[in-house]
C-alpha cells in the first residue's frame, strides 16, 4: 500500500461529504489495524453508538474484524482487522487511487 496508515486515514477523514457504507467500512477497518475499542472507533469514524454496533456486527459476521478480550476485569473488547479485512483495505486503496487518477484525467 502506498502511504502510511495515518496519511491514508487523514486523507479520507478530511473529506466533508456523505459517506457510503464501503467508505465507512474502510475507515473502521483502518482503525482496527492496530486494534481499537468500540468507543474509539465510534469517535474516530464519526458514528453514533447504534451505527458503530451495526457495522461491528456486520464486519465480525463476515470475518473482516475479530473481537478479542482486552481486559477481563472490565469486560472490554478490542477489535482487530483480520487478513480478509487487510485485503479489503488494500483493494479499497487501489480502487481509490484508480478513481482519483481517472478524475484527474477528466478534469485536465
Amino acid at each position: 500500500m502506498s502511504g502510511t496508515y495515518d496519511d491514508i486515514q487523514q486523507g479520507i477523514l478530511s473529506v466533508k461529504r456523505n459517506r457510503g457504507w464501503i467508505e465507512i467500512t474502510n475507515l473502521i477497518l483502518l482503525e482496527c489495524v492496530r486494534g481499537s475499542v468500540k468507543t474509539r472507533i465510534m469517535y474516530r469514524c464519526n458514528l453514533n453508538s447504534k451505527q458503530v454496533q451495526q457495522y461491528l456486527d456486520f464486519l465480525t459476521k463476515y470475518n473482516l474484524i475479530e473481537k478479542r478480550d482486552r481486559d477481563v476485569a472490565h469486560r472490554t473488547h478490542q477489535y482487530f482487522a483480520t487478513e480478509l479485512g487487510m485485503k479489503f483495505i488494500e483493494a479499497y486503496t487501489q480502487l481509490h487511487e484508480v478513481l482519483k487518477e481517472s478524475s484527474i484525467r477528466v478534469i485536465r
